[in-house]
């Protein structure tokens, strides 16, 4: 199964989430007995993905703490779900779920404080501080400077920082990926990305906005030594190897390959472990959603192998 990258030149980062505030609609005045043709149309569902993902750089035991904190809109309310998981080294453990409802919100988007899961936000909105405390788990994750910001070619931003884990009362310093994606319901699903690292030397990811089958766009970007690549315009994604997950009865991939029709960049990735659920839906063939902690080798274009280990962010509609 083959996935295209098409570029498209980075445009504002979050354009379409700050299009898509406003709150519930009242009535108009005056408008009662009016024909229901004239009525203004309901406002799209919006789905919201804000996704931060710290993984350590240092040789010891890798750790990788995922958060993928979901709204959606609705008349009437917002949905939100929050996740956050722990990832030592390909060992799993879930520590938290929560599902709620808030009511009408101008900027469904942002990030909202429940019940252990704490935050703490700076000058100008800036997500600077996660805390959980509950469930016996106890970790704190710090989002320090930026090192490079990136814009999908649908408006996906993707930025990627200095950060640190403070967990058994130590301090782990890595790397965060922060992805904020906006987009209708009805549109489908959104693509998929993956977010690799090799220590603190190379950092990658690569992107499609949208899902579309054997025709999604892929896109990429890395951070090597501290100093940024230039973008892959084209990326070519394929499953060369699949199997069948069968909560959802749909195949997800095994074994993934990452190449560039210049030669810039190539890539073999096994999928180690999962973090996927099958969600409600029509047919036989069930939406699935959540990660996969892949390792694999990529090669630049100087010829430089590099060991790499990350996350496969998965979902389908």
């Amino acid at each position: 199964m083959r996935f295209l990258l098409r570029w498209a030149w980075p445009g504002v980062a979050l354009a379409v989430l700050a299009a898509c505030g406003g709150e519930g609609s009242s009535p108009v005045p005056g408008s009662e007995g009016a024909d229901a043709a004239d009525a203004p149309a309901p406002a799209p569902r919006r789905s919201f993905e804000r996704s931060l993902v710290f993984t350590s750089t240092g040789t010891g035991v890798r750790l990788v703490v995922p958060w993928i904190l979901e709204s959606t809109t609705r008349p009437g309310g917002v949905d939100r779900i929050h996740r956050g998981w722990l990832l030592r080294d390909a060992e799993w453990e879930p520590f938290y779920r929560s599902a709620w409802s808030t009511g009408p919100q101008r900027e469904p988007w942002r990030v909202l404080p429940d019940g252990p899961f704490r935050i703490l936000v700076g000058s100008g909105g800036r997500l600077d501080r996660i805390v959980f405390d509950g469930g016996g788990r106890q970790l704190e994750l710090t989002l320090d400077e930026p090192l490079a910001e990136w814009t999908g070619n649908r408006g996906g931003a993707f930025t990627l920082l200095e950060s640190g884990l403070i967990l058994a009362d130590r301090r782990v310093p890595g790397l965060l990926l922060d992805v904020s994606q906006g987009m209708r319901v009805t549109d489908g699903s959104p693509g998929d990305w993956i977010f690799l690292t090799s220590g603190a030397e190379l950092a990658l990811v690569v992107e499609a906005p949208l899902d579309e089958g054997e025709e999604s766009p892929y896109q990429g970007w890395a951070v090597r030594d501290g100093e940024e690549l230039d973008p892959w315009p084209l990326v070519e994604v394929d499953w060369s190897a699949t199997r069948t997950f069968d909560p959802a009865r749909r195949p997800i991939p095994d074994v993934v390959t990452l190449s560039t029709p210049d030669g810039r960049l190539s890539g073999r990735l096994e999928v180690r472990s999962i973090q996927l659920e099958a969600r409600d839906g029509d047919g036989p063939v069930l939406p699935v959603d959540g990660l996969m902690d892949v390792a694999g080798q990529v090669t630049l274009e100087d010829g430089v192998e590099f060991p790499v280990q990350g996350l496969l962010r998965h979902r389908r509609r």
